[in-house]
């Protein structure tokens, strides 16, 4: 068995292989990032693989990769550049993909509403997309008009469960993920979604009158005002995802914790497919034990290439 340090050095350094030509100190990167962000990328990673072989077994028409706060495409790490969420399922698919096989993403749409991140992301995702056929679209727009021009007007129906599939990544800078929007995604037929929930900075404006707003928003309702904990918010948020009306099978969700001292932030993953609730619980058993020190530690010896104490674990 892989023990966890090896998975997330091999990963970890897969990932920054494809971008280690960019460093000259000039590269745009995506702000507000550091080491406990490599846990949401290699999750991602992670996940990539086995839902492609999932889809495609299934015969999706089309399989579309959803980021709606894409920035940049890359995060900088101690003077390191690393993909960011937007180029991690584009540059594990080109691992993994042969002549003989469709493990890529048909359609890719991405968004921000930062028109220096737009650009630049334009020219990465064109450099990094040779070999693939995938048809990428980068947008300078919100998350509601995205939402709004991506997925269909009404719930997807049964009849029509073999059209599209889609795995949606949502990493939002605040609030800005509107329950209402949110249900729309997820009634749209195969989704899977994978949610970077702030938990810690969500808790903190509890009691700031200027979030009340964005707060009742994100929840479609104000029931937040009489949580109690942390865990709490995190906790309310996947019970009200689980209980969305949809055309088949209802949505599953599983959490990941980040703790980083004054950050704390979940990873929600949501899907109605027993397979990818089974990946899911693969991820857990594997990344609860890859805690901020760990991933300092693989940075450290790997990326950085210092000395470390690998043995340890």
């Amino acid at each position: 068995m892989i023990l966890p340090f090896d998975k997330v050095k091999e990963d970890l350094l897969s990932l920054r292989e494809h971008v280690a030509h960019f460093d000259d100190g000039l590269e745009i990167s995506t702000d507000k990032h550091d080491v406990w962000s490599i846990k949401k990328l290699l999750i991602l990673r992670y996940y990539v693989p086995d839902f492609l072989k999932i889809i495609r077994k299934y015969d999706y028409e089309t399989i579309h990769y959803v980021d709606l706060f894409a920035g940049s495409g890359f995060i900088k790490i101690k003077e390191k550049l690393i993909p960011g969420t937007p180029l991690v399922p584009l540059l594990t698919s080109k691992e993994i993909v042969t002549d003989n096989n469709k493990l890529f993403f048909d359609q890719y749409h991405l968004a921000d509403v930062n028109g220096k991140y737009v650009e630049a992301l334009t020219s990465r995702v064109n450099t990094l997309n040779v070999g693939l056929h995938t048809h990428i679209t980068v947008e300078q727009q919100d998350f509601q008009t995205s939402v709004d021009e991506i997925f269909p007007k009404s719930p997807s129906s049964w009849n029509e469960r073999k059209k599209n599939a889609y795995l949606v990544m949502l990493d939002p800078y605040g609030f800005d993920v509107t329950w209402e929007h949110l249900s729309k995604i997820l009634k749209s037929g195969a989704v899977d979604v994978i949610i970077y929930f702030p938990t810690r900075m969500i808790s903190w404006n509890q009691l700031k009158d200027q979030s009340a707003e964005k707060l009742t928003k994100m929840y479609g309702n104000n029931d937040w005002v009489t949580f109690s904990s942390e865990d709490e918010f995190v906790e309310r948020y996947c019970e009200n995802i689980q209980k969305i009306s949809v055309a088949w099978k209802p949505m599953k969700t599983k959490t990941f914790e980040v703790n980083a001292g004054k950050t704390k932030y979940h990873l929600i993953c949501v899907s109605r497919s027993n397979g990818a609730l089974n990946i899911f619980s693969d991820m857990k058993t594997l990344f609860d034990s890859v805690n901020v020190k760990l991933l300092e530690s693989v940075f450290d010896t790997s990326v950085l290439s210092k000395p470390g104490l690998d043995g340890f674990f």
